[in-house]
């Protein structure tokens, strides 16, 4: 079936809309953009789950976390230092909530539909 074809059949409001666009398995598009992803990381040689890459970016951010804690429980120091030591930490925490969750969710969703 063509791109045409499938645009007429195309619901016509927002919520059809949006739920037609959520990916069958089945779906020949679907699998086809599957099937091309999947042949340039083997091509390119590229970890399609991030590889040792994912994993030091999460181990830098826990032990920038781990540091920043740390400071800022065991040592004494003013109050801008101190106000900095826990905008380092919060940064760190912001830091794990986005990349390692996001890395996590992007490495399952791989695993899962593979």
């Amino acid at each position: 079936m063509d791109l045409g074809a499938l645009l007429d059949h195309a619901p016509t409001n927002r919520m059809s809309r949006l739920k037609a666009a959520a990916w069958v398995s089945g779906d020949p598009f679907h699998t086809e953009v599957r099937r091309q992803v999947a042949l340039y990381f083997q091509q390119e040689g590229i970890d399609s789950k991030g590889g040792a890459r994912v994993w030091r970016k999460a181990l830098l951010l826990l032990a920038w976390l781990a540091a920043s804690w740390t400071t800022f429980v065991f040592t004494t120091t003013g109050l801008t230092a101190t106000m900095m030591i826990a905008a380092s930490a919060g940064l760190a925490m912001a830091g794990i909530g986005f990349n390692v969750q996001h890395d996590g969710t992007i490495a399952r969703s791989r695993v899962d539909a593979g």
